[in-house]
């Protein structure tokens, strides 16, 4: 063999092996999209930074690029978190969105439980003070009891049955504002209902004293002593150490006992 044919020869050697080599490189070709856990690891970095485009956009590249991964639930909640975290009226409604969306697609993840409890969040966060409405706080309400009856396996049930107690106990707070609202007016026929009503639907009231003090008050005023006393006998057993029954201890003694 001629040297120029044998030069041939060893440059198609060298330039087959170049290629098998490549074959073989796991680097990507220029341009082409990184691999799920890339796009997972920068995106969730991003999003400790709080550069919360930059996450969302590698996150959403890895949901369209990689449906089936296993890190594309985990995107899809670290996207929903990042409006969560922004806290402001247009982020909430995205948030909400993707929770949802979430658990309409991952119902049976381990996560869903966490989604619904989320959900709540977002309306708890914008629950007002007892005396204005409290359509927030019901909405939270409900979401919050969908976490325990839905998941009742779930690490979030704890959570929000706490959640469900503060809720309760700002609607039960509200329904006492308006019926010492009618007390202060005198309208008694009208605030004796609701006092009552709270017995009823929220015995577990952090203020349950404070409704039997003035369901006795409210009776007494009416003449109906019978009726008063134990109400005011509740309010010393109920709290015995409380700031109002030295006050219903008084008023039995002032009323007599019932016949």
């Amino acid at each position: 063999m001629d040297s120029k044919r044998l030069r041939l020869v060893i440059a198609c050697a060298l330039l087959l092996g170049a290629v098998a080599c490549g074959g073989n490189n796991p680097k990507e070709a220029p341009g082409a999209l990184p691999g799920d856990q890339a796009l997972f690891d920068d995106g969730t970095a991003a999003m400790k930074d709080e550069d919360w485009e930059k996450g969302r956009t590698l996150l959403q590249q890895l949901v369209d690029a990689y449906p089936q991964s296993s890190l594309a639930p985990k995107a899809r909640i670290a996207i929903a978190d990042s409006y969560f975290r922004q806290n402001d009226e247009t982020n909430r409604a995205q948030a909400t969105v993707e929770y949802q969306a979430f658990i309409s697609l991952y119902p049976f993840s381990e996560s869903a439980a966490y989604a619904q409890f989320q959900l709540g969040m977002l309306k708890f966060r914008q629950v007002r003070i007892a005396s204005r409405d409290q359509t927030e706080t019901r909405d939270a309400l409900r979401l919050f009891e969908k976490v325990v009856s839905e998941y009742p396996g779930s690490e979030y049930v704890e959570p929000a049955r706490q959640k469900i107690a503060e809720c309760r106990d700002r609607l039960a707070e509200h329904e006492l504002l308006v019926a010492l609202f009618y007390l202060k007016a005198k309208s008694y026929d009208a605030a004796l209902p609701r006092l009552k009503r709270i017995v009823t639907d929220f015995p577990d009231f952090s203020r349950l004293d404070e409704v039997y003090y003035n369901i006795g008050d409210v009776l007494a005023r009416l003449g109906k002593n019978a009726e008063a006393i134990p109400y005011f006998q509740k309010v010393a057993e109920s709290k015995p150490a409380g700031p109002l029954a030295a006050k219903a201890n008084e008023r039995i003694r002032e009323l007599g006992t019932p016949r």
